[in-house]
């Protein structure tokens, strides 16, 4: 009798879960629907609300983020209508959006949209985590080697070798790849610091649309890399490119 209990109670419990994912879904489609319809009829402002709704909810499609970016630059938001290029790239690798990036950075003259620098990045954030996987596979399956040579009373010292050879690379993968993110700066008016802190040096004064490569985080500043120098920035004036 206690199983049959526990066997109704465990089926409920994952017909509840089947049943709200489907209504979450339904409603996002709804959703998206929605603001496709208030964009089709040139009601920007509306369509954007609802965009941002989903975007908060980590819903989106790549056209919808192109839609955000179209939006936001004929409201003359430059950096809200970067920072969606960027992760419309990103999730779409569609070279249009390079030159729409650039074509907005060269109009506004804003630095940190070098196309080549753009495309590094964008598939070092794609590929970094598979090639981190081979290589870890690959120094696993060299030690297994060494191992398989050593029960059978043969030489291990190459495979070691090579094992300890790849492992540079991966630890060089693996570091950078939990360092190295972009941003775009969203403030008008954002103080460019020359240590973390209030107290610390203004560099000089930029506005919002640049894109930078953010280094490290010390408390509430990020150490950031703009036109070959390094400069701290509070993060809230920040949008890291991320999905």
């Amino acid at each position: 009798m206690q199983r049959v209990i526990l066997k109704i109670l465990y089926t409920f419990f994952f017909s509840a879960i089947i049943f709200s994912s489907a209504l979450n879904a339904q409603d996002s489609s709804f959703r998206l629907q929605q603001a496709d319809s208030l964009f089709k009829t040139k009601q920007y402002t509306q369509a954007l609300d609802l965009y941002k709704t989903m975007f908060e909810q980590n819903k989106y499609t790549p056209a919808m983020l192109l839609k955000m970016a179209y939006i936001e630059e004929g409201l003359a938001e430059t950096g809200q209508a970067l920072y969606h290029l960027n992760l419309y790239y990103n999730v779409s690798h569609d070279p249009s959006a390079l030159d729409k990036m650039q074509e907005l950075a060269s109009k506004y003259g804003l630095q940190g949209y070098d196309v080549e620098q753009s495309i590094l990045l964008s598939y070092f954030h794609e590929y970094h985590r598979y090639v981190s996987l081979a290589l870890a596979a690959l120094v696993f399956l060299l030690f297994a080697i060494a191992v398989f040579l050593k029960i059978r009373k043969s030489n291990p010292i190459g495979p070691v070798i090579a094992a300890i050879i790849f492992m540079i690379p991966l630890a060089l993968n693996v570091n950078v790849s939990e360092q190295i993110s972009t941003g775009i700066i969203t403030e008008s008016k954002t103080y460019l610091m020359e240590g973390p802190s209030a107290g610390a040096p203004v560099a000089g004064i930029i506005g919002g649309g640049h894109r930078v490569i953010i280094v490290k985080q010390t408390d509430v500043w990020l150490q950031v890399y703009l036109n070959q120098k390094y400069y701290y920035i509070k993060q809230g004036s920040i949008l890291p490119i991320t999905i």
